[in-house]
């Protein structure tokens, strides 16, 4: 069945004609703990008292931009959120690093699929889509690769660290602007550097780049967006080629969109919500 939720008001741009006094939107921390890990986060409820589908809003690196609007819009439209912050970043405990992110998106859906916790935060765990910015769309679709059980992504200004990989690594003064850009980004990180992050995307640089792991995602359904003014993840190295050989596999539920904007889509935040909602309610499929 697909996802439509659409409503007697635009959730991009008007709130709801209705209050639901008894189960209204609102919104609390989330936390998944063990005696190894803490993994924190923001949990957004729709209003009503019955489970709903839930997006798991992935943020990039370091995380600076949370897409919180976009979270708001999608909850008006009838969708829980969550957004949580990987290992060793911005309070969830250890350190962090670009395997370990993913990892961390398999333990909170492990976590919110129990019947206790799902019950709790009113939702239906056979009901999951991802919305991954930056290295979260990255996250995402290699998720999707190594976990394979949500099949509902969309890629907004993602980064694919394999293909980028493999071109950084032509030349070291690529390298070294690369080591500058994420040491600068680790300010607000634990347990990491540019060097160790760099190292770790280099290692990693053949099984992550998603354009050759295109076959895979026949049977998703996809939405890339890209930047064409994105300096951080160039359309031309991270967004079209994906989009060429996911066409190539034969990927036939695709959706791309290049906005003139810049990585965080700054000036394109309603256009942006606009695409994500329509995909929301008229594409995705459970």
């Amino acid at each position: 069945m697909t996802a439509n939720n659409m409503k007697n008001y635009n959730p991009v741009t008007e709130d709801p004609r209705e209050i639901n006094l008894d189960f209204p939107p609102s919104m609390s921390p989330y936390l998944y703990k063990d005696e190894n890990k803490k993994l924190v986060g923001t949990i957004f409820y729709a209003a009503g008292e019955e489970r709903k589908p839930l997006v798991m809003l992935l943020h990039g690196f370091p995380g600076n931009e949370t897409n919180f609007d976009l979270a708001h819009s999608i909850r008006r439209n009838g969708f829980n959120v969550l957004v949580f912050h990987y290992r060793g970043s911005w309070g969830s405990s250890g350190d962090f690093t670009w395997r370990g992110s993913i990892d961390d998106i398999e333990t909170v859906l492990n976590h919110i699929s129990t019947d206790e916790v799902a019950e709790k935060l009113r939702i239906d765990p056979a009901k999951i889509v991802f919305i991954g910015h930056s290295m979260g769309g990255f996250a995402a679709m290699m998720h999707s690769i190594i976990y394979p059980r949500v099949n509902n992504i969309a890629f907004t200004a993602g980064y694919n660290f394999g293909y980028s990989g493999k071109i950084i690594a032509q030349k070291v003064e690529y390298i070294a602007e690369a080591v500058k850009r994420m040491n600068e980004g680790t300010i607000m990180l634990n347990g990491t550097n540019g060097k160790q992050l760099w190292e770790e995307m280099f290692k990693n640089r053949d099984s992550w780049d998603l354009t050759i792991h295109a076959p895979k995602f026949i049977d998703k359904n996809l939405l890339l967006i890209g930047a064409e003014f994105d300096t951080t993840a160039p359309v031309d190295m991270h967004h079209k080629p994906l989009v060429a050989a996911l066409g190539k596999a034969g990927c036939n539920n695709l959706a791309h969109e290049v906005l003139k904007t810049g990585h965080s889509f700054s000036d394109k935040r309603i256009k942006l919500a606009e695409i994500v909602i329509d995909w929301l309610n008229n594409t995705v499929k459970f």
